[in-house]
């Protein structure tokens, strides 16, 4: 038995894991190459979860890959040795000596390296509360080791401080973890509603796409002067929506990718306070808040401002009436294109320009 479990049973593990690499992995470090850490997870635990519909005998093995990311499909295996180490090969060294608790501490420390850097586990919370207990796993066998030293001749106070780093290193950890994630579910909670503001957004764009053609072939029907300045107008304003729907629905980054943004802003903010970078001036609450009325009312506004301040030469393009029919009253009226005002007798434009849609 002490051959079997403590070599066979990981090695079975291994051998079991291995021969499935490939329906269990997903292709995700490749996948990692070409889009962000959260795409690539999300499409390899998707290609996992098809492979095991497909073989039912791959789902028999889901206790030993399940809680992991599938690019760690083999991490069990070293959870079990890890585990292997700190129980059964103690057996063989002197009991109760600082060797023990040495050669423990030492194999805790590395093995809260691994998890630490290579963040195994599909939930990040997950991540979060295993790198704690491994850390309070450390503080443990480090005040163990501590007790071996001969306190006899120490004084009262010296003791009582001893007895009180020992009481709190073991629940520091636990507490450090817990306030990093309520942090982190507090943070996603927000985004959730700020994907849902997107949401509505995007909505309101598309009830305008049908405006804002038909200003767009407005336009072009217009032509000359007046119509580029008008097309500088509307492009300007649709970079402004486009600006703010992004602001508001920026895409959920990976835990990756998030320690990557926090490290860049910590650069950022050292050289602000070392004078090397200047503070970026950061949008106010008021702009932060889509708002569809203001937004479609600035574009009317400019346009009309436009053709209120508009030059001779313009007028003569932008001044453009059209010729229609009125079936109640049985009379041709003028509209004008541009403005939207409309006459019963055509209005003459001045320097010659000629109408849209009449004649003499």
């Amino acid at each position: 038995m002490v051959v079997v479990y403590p070599i066979g049973v990981p090695f079975l593990y291994w051998f079991l894991l291995y021969r499935r690499r490939h329906d269990l992995d997903g292709g995700q470090t490749e996948k990692e190459k070409s889009m962000s850490d959260e795409s690539a997870l999300k499409m390899a635990l998707e290609e996992r979860k098809n492979k095991e519909e497909e073989d039912p005998t791959l789902k028999a093995l889901s206790f030993l890959y399940g809680s992991y990311e599938p690019k760690f499909w083999w991490f069990e295996v070293f959870e079990t040795l890890r585990k292997l180490a700190l129980t059964g090969f103690l057996v063989f060294l002197a009991p109760g000596t600082a060797a023990q608790v040495l050669f423990s501490l030492v194999m805790s420390f590395f093995a809260m390296r691994v998890y630490s850097d290579r963040q195994p586990f599909i939930s990040e919370s997950t991540d979060s509360f295993n790198n704690a207990a491994q850390l309070q796993l450390f503080f443990t066998l480090l005040g163990a080791l501590a007790l071996k030293v001969n306190l006899d001749e120490e004084n009262l106070q010296n003791k009582g401080y001893f007895d009180l780093v020992l009481t709190c290193v073991q629940f520091v950890p636990a507490m450090i973890s817990s306030l990093v994630n309520a942090v982190k579910a507090r943070n996603a909670a927000r985004e959730g509603s700020v994907l849902l503001m997107s949401g509505a957004a995007s909505s309101w764009r598309g009830g305008r796409n049908e405006s804002e053609t038909g200003l767009d072939m407005r336009q072009v029907e217009l032509g000359g002067e007046g119509g580029v300045e008008l097309a500088k107008i509307i492009e300007r304003e649709k970079r402004s929506l486009s600006k703010e729907a992004t602001d508001l629905g920026g895409e959920i980054t990976s835990k990756h990718e998030k320690e990557r943004q926090r490290d860049v802003k910590r650069k950022k903010n050292l050289e602000i306070f070392k004078g090397k970078a200047s503070r970026p001036m950061e949008r106010t609450e008021q702009e932060r808040v889509f708002n569809p009325a203001m937004a479609a009312s600035r574009v009317e506004r400019q346009a009309q401002h436009h053709y209120q301040q508009r030059s001779p030469q313009q007028a003569q393009t932008l001044d453009v009436w059209e010729e229609k029919w009125d079936e109640t009253n049985s009379q041709t009226y003028y509209c004008n294109t541009v403005t939207g005002e409309s006459v019963w007798e055509k209005p003459v434009v001045k320097g010659g320009g000629g109408g849209g849609g009449g004649g003499d």
